[in-house]
């Protein structure tokens, strides 16, 4: 199988093109580097990294953005996860939002229908708002109203809303995943944005970490991005039209109080913890239900909350 990968350079992206290359599969990554300039600020590791991994690996990584896409190559199915993903970014400019991941998710369901290939769209559980109520949160949870998201939510609203009008129009295989938090080795992380990264990084720095609002109670399950991209694979082994919540579930939630402890324990270290105002769009809690995309795959978590962290600690400290 040949596999056009968006976002082959980050967190997902690149796990995912890994996991395909070593199943045998030919991949065809494409990214165009700019995860920090979007974000407005540096991270804690080079995006270059992961495409040297990907390059080692055998991947056909082109530089390129999915607003302009350069695709000569012929490919069987598409994994679209490019996007700007961040809601409390510096760079806080709504065109991006709109241009990336309305535009050009837009573009990728074109070169989807006009090849007649299927395309699993990586939506997010942000375009939910910051009012969720009931946990965890289901397919049937509302999208949120302008009264409590962001533009980057409303962005993915529209992205996500855009995937399965292509499938009900069009008559193609469009498969939406909105995932919570993930997170794992490759993360690009930042200050804004892949929260366990970052705690660890500062932690073992002695730097300050921030945690905005609600007193370091917010609760947030954890998804290992290995468990994510096996998700992906199944449903490329099996495409089919449908809009699947997907994270770590109930086992894997903990609050950012409980976290900064875990860090310190396995880093026997003190957090230097600073507590500041809530951020439009950060949610209480969040907490995925997956039994949909498990009744209908098969497909569960396999690294526990502990092996997450030992995982991220391992890899940032």
């Amino acid at each position: 199988m040949r596999v056009l990968v968006t976002g082959a350079a980050g967190l997902l992206g690149t796990e995912l093109s890994l996991q395909l290359r070593r199943a045998g599969h030919y991949v065809l990554g494409l990214d165009n580097m700019s995860r920090y300039a979007l974000l407005g600020e540096i991270g804690i590791r080079a995006q270059s990294e992961n495409e040297k991994a990907l390059e080692a690996a055998g991947v056909e990584f082109i530089n390129s953005d999915i607003r302009y896409p350069r695709l000569d190559s012929s490919f069987d199915a598409i994994v679209h996860s490019a996007a700007q993903v961040c809601h409390s970014r510096k760079n806080d400019d709504p065109w991006d939002d709109y241009e990336v991941n309305i535009g050009g998710t837009l573009r990728m369901l074109e070169h989807a229908r006009t090849r007649s290939v299927p395309l699993l769209f990586i939506s997010s559980a942000k375009l939910y708002g910051e009012n969720v109520s009931e946990l965890p949160v289901d397919e049937t949870t509302p999208i949120g109203d302008q009264t409590h998201i962001t533009f980057f939510g409303a962005s993915k609203a529209a992205a996500d809303l855009f995937a399965q009008m292509y499938a009900r129009k069009y008559d193609m295989h469009v498969g939406v995943l909105r995932p919570g938090c993930f997170t794992g080795r490759w993360a690009l992380a930042a200050a804004a944005q892949n929260w366990l990264p970052y705690l660890v990084h500062c932690i073992s720095r002695d730097l300050p970490y921030t945690i905005y609002g609600y007193g370091g109670k917010q609760v947030r399950d954890l998804l290992h991005v290995s468990d994510l991209a096996n998700a992906c694979l199944l449903w490329l082994t099996q495409p089919s039209s449908g809009v699947w919540n997907i994270g770590g579930g109930p086992d894997r939630a903990i609050n950012l109080d409980s976290a900064v402890t875990w860090v310190e324990e396995r880093l026997g270290k003190t957090a230097v913890v600073e507590y500041a105002l809530k951020r439009p769009g950060d949610i209480r809690c969040l907490v995925m239900d997956n039994d949909k995309f498990v009744a209908q795959y098969g497909w569960r978590p396999t690294m526990s909350l502990e092996a997450i962290f030992d995982d991220v600690v391992e890899a940032f400290r």
